[in-house]
């Protein structure tokens, strides 16, 4: 290279910034996005004003700037207190201490302190700890062995972030010349569209990447895992039915999906997508109510991720382990989408969950932020519904981001109030109760206007799915928090102090999801309604049933809002069977409390019919003395049924769990897809 091209490569004009102000945008001419005024406003005196917000992932990376210099000037402090004090006594000691501390808001700075557990084993990232075959405790040669120590470094985070972004630009570009055949082109565009955005199970720029090269981030056991899964609302397309005939109506996709991943698992080691394919495998199963399948595919999923150390935060291993970016990206997401639906999956089976995010987890941030800005359109609902469907932001990192954090505040909920074996005080489960409702305001505080749904204003077409899911997940989430208080019958009267409020926390949220389902469906009819939205209308109508059972008099609100939330799960029981559990746990309640819902004009394909209810006061039901022949939620596992009725029901911790295997026929991969 010659002096004078070095000389150019130095002269490099600095990179531009990723906003613009508004004035000029309108002049559509070049911003530096200085502030609080750019270059160009400044020698024209202009006004100068920055319209657009930045996006979340780009306020994260700012907040882990921070905390990294913030841990750099605790380090500079650290050093120069290590000196002798006037008294000619050494600060050492205390400064040490302060520098080993943990930083309040969950940051490690550079570095995971004192974790050095993940090693190189095959070229392969790997988690074992001091007593196991793999590292000898107090050997001096114990780091050259494995991964050695953190390297203290910190990564260009802003060219890390543009590298990811064009990358996925460009297989996004490449996708739109794809000759993908269908039905599996349309397969893989209702994964993208009605599953990735909310759980993030698989990296698409990596994926649709590798499917070209077979690359370490494509295997045909994910591919077909994802046909399998994507099964479920094809079949419901006339035309897409048609075309998966040679398919074996889609059988053949979970046939194929079995063999390849457990053949992958057999010859070892883990490998990501081995990771992502047993997460849908998961949700596939549980969908389809086989929840022994889903919970053996879950637990696979979550020993894998501990053995490959996704764990763990891969950016302060990126040096000595030869992490690309789009490595320590892709871990990072998979990570967090184990912890998310971990959670999910606990709820629907009435178990605790495991996987923990600590200070040596992941933080969430997501470099690749592409997602956020892509327009989303409701594939599959139909030619003239989708052409109808205005153009509107996907918003899918935020979403992600915010879900990750939700399931931070579920996971705390399953662990403290619904773990059978850990039953604590009453006036502790009211504190507690009381700090999480403050933390689950902060949540929605917190959350971006273009993620929030009024349901008092309520827009005339759906959010994207992912959205719409996100807000009925946060209202399950807060009648989760409060219905232990309106079971705690019989029980002191610590927990029925602010019982009114508890009550109105319960209902407001059920009518809440009632009011959001209504909107998804009305926009994307009920083909494509997710296993976690129809839990949370299932969550709502154990509310409305409590006040029929509470109820002074004959009023038909929380009626209509039972036989609202009883027909949306009629309608989606063939895609989502499942439901069937809960269905028949409702309905013979129903019956004992001689309630009729029945409509026989309605079909139950129809779109059911939301009541306009005007909401009632929480004194309008005796919560505190439901009849004691009552059967409440988690009472209905525990009653004795005639005949064969006994096979309908296990003890699910008063949720749904398994389906009658009358409601579909005996397990066969040709109704595993």
């Amino acid at each position: 290279m010659t002096s004078a091209s070095s000389k150019l490569i130095g002269l490099k004009p600095e990179r531009r910034r990723a906003f613009s102000c508004e004035t000029c945008r309108k002049r559509k001419v070049k911003c530096d996005g200085a502030t609080p005024i750019c270059s160009r406003c400044s020698r024209r005196g202009d006004d100068c004003q920055y319209g657009l917000n930045p996006t979340l992932s780009y306020t994260r990376a700012l907040e882990q700037k921070v905390a990294h210099l913030e841990a750099k000037i605790r380090t500079l402090e650290c050093l120069s207190a290590d000196v002798v004090s006037p008294s000619g006594q050494s600060t050492a000691g205390s400064a040490q201490t302060d520098c080993n501390s943990k930083p309040s808001d969950g940051t490690e700075g550079t570095k995971i302190a004192k974790f050095d557990a993940l090693r190189v084993d095959d070229g392969q990232l790997t988690f074992h700890g001091t007593t196991s075959f793999f590292r000898l405790p107090g050997s001096l040669h114990d780091d050259a062995d494995g991964i050695g120590p953190s390297i203290p470094s910190q990564r260009d985070t802003g060219r890390g972030k543009d590298k990811l972004i064009n990358s996925a630009w460009k297989e996004r570009a490449f996708e739109q010349f794809s000759n993908t055949p269908e039905p599996m082109k349309s397969l893989l565009r209702d994964h993208w569209t009605w599953v990735s955005p909310l759980f993030n199970f698989v990296y698409r720029p990596a994926f649709t990447r590798d499917i070209k090269n077979n690359g370490p981030y494509y295997s045909a056991g994910l591919l077909s895992t994802i046909f399998a899964h994507s099964v479920r609302w094809a079949r419901a397309d006339p035309d897409l039915s048609v075309l998966l005939e040679p398919y074996d109506g889609g059988a053949q996709f979970y046939r194929q999906a079995i063999a390849a991943v457990f053949d992958s698992v057999r010859q070892g080691p883990g490998k990501i997508p081995e990771v992502q394919a047993l997460l849908l495998l998961s949700a596939q199963a549980i969908g389809k109510g086989h929840k022994t399948q889903a919970w053996l595919y879950m637990g696979m999923a979550m020993r894998l991720m501990e053995d490959m150390g996704l764990n763990i935060d891969s950016s302060s291993y990126a040096a000595t382990a030869g992490l690309s970016d789009e490595d320590i990206e892709i871990r990072t997401r998979l990570f967090w989408s184990c912890y998310c639906w971990e959670k999910l999956l606990c709820l629907y089976l009435g178990r605790q969950p495991v996987i923990l995010a600590t200070h040596a987890s992941s933080p969430q941030l997501l470099l690749d932020d592409s997602a956020e800005i892509e327009v989303w359109s409701p594939s599959g609902v139909g030619v003239i519904d989708e052409q109808n469907y205005p153009p509107t932001q996907s918003h899918a990192t935020s979403c992600f981001i915010n879900m990750c954090s939700l399931s931070e505040v579920l996971h705390r909920i399953l662990r403290q109030l619904y773990d059978p074996l850990n039953e604590i005080p009453e006036d502790s489960k009211k504190s507690y109760i009381l700090n999480e409702t403050a933390n689950m305001q902060i949540w929605w505080d917190r959350l971006p206007p273009f993620l929030k749904i009024s349901t008092s204003d309520l827009p005339h077409y759906c959010p994207p799915s992912h959205v719409a899911t996100l807000n009925a997940m946060f209202h399950m989430v807060k009648i989760q928090l409060n219905r232990p208080i309106l079971y705690a019958r019989g029980t002191s009267e610590i927990l029925r102090d602010n019982l009114e409020h508890h009550v109105a926390e319960c209902t407001s949220a059920a009518d809440a999801i009632i009011n959001v389902f209504d909107l998804y469906t009305r926009s994307f009819g009920l083909g494509h309604v997710m296993t976690a939205m129809i839990y949370c209308v299932y969550t709502a109508a154990s509310i409305f049933l409590l006040q029929v059972q509470a109820t002074r008099t004959d009023t038909q609100g929380p009626i209509s809002k039972l036989k609202y939330c009883l027909d949306a799960m009629e309608s989606v029981k063939a895609t989502a069977p499942i439901i069937g559990t809960a269905i028949g746990l409702i309905q013979r309640e129903i019956q004992r409390l001689n309630v009729y819902l029945d409509d026989p004009t309605r079909s139950s394909t129809d779109l059911p019919e939301l009541p306009h209810i005007a909401p009632e006061e929480p004194n309008a039901y005796e919560w505190a003395a439901v009849n004691e022949g009552a059967i409440l939620p988690q009472q209905w596992a525990d009653v004795s049924l005639p005949g064969d009725m006994e096979t309908w029901f296990d003890d699910s911790f008063f949720l749904a769990a398994d389906v009658h295997s009358a409601l579909y026929s005996p397990y066969e991969a040709s109704e595993l897809t």
